[in-house]
């Protein structure tokens, strides 16, 4: 493992060795989400699973693919749960049934 040296440098936070760069672009917390899913997705293969499994045949030139079709639908469904599960748990406004 290489050593950090945080001597000297402008915008750079180091905490515990780990150097921390600062940036001006601006990000918001579902970028940083969309990173982490996005990354995960590749990682198992996504793609090629819903390529193979999918057995959908598009013949509109106006269809957008298989893929974007599935992953719509999945990020719609766990966007939606991650919505309704304090509802479930606390009711609307809170209330308990």
């Amino acid at each position: 493992m290489n050593a950090i040296s945080c001597d000297n440098l402008a915008e750079v936070l180091c905490v515990n060795q780990v150097r921390i760069d600062f940036t001006d672009k601006s990000i918001t917390a579902w970028g940083g989400m969309g990173v982490l899913v996005g990354k995960f997705l590749e990682q198992i293969q996504f793609r090629d699973w819903v390529e193979r499994h999918v057995p959908i045949i598009e013949t509109s030139p106006n269809a957008g693919g298989v893929y974007e079709k599935v992953l719509g639908q999945l990020l719609t469904v766990l966007g939606a749960g991650i919505i309704v599960l304090p509802i479930l748990r606390y009711g609307i406004m809170g209330w308990r049934r």
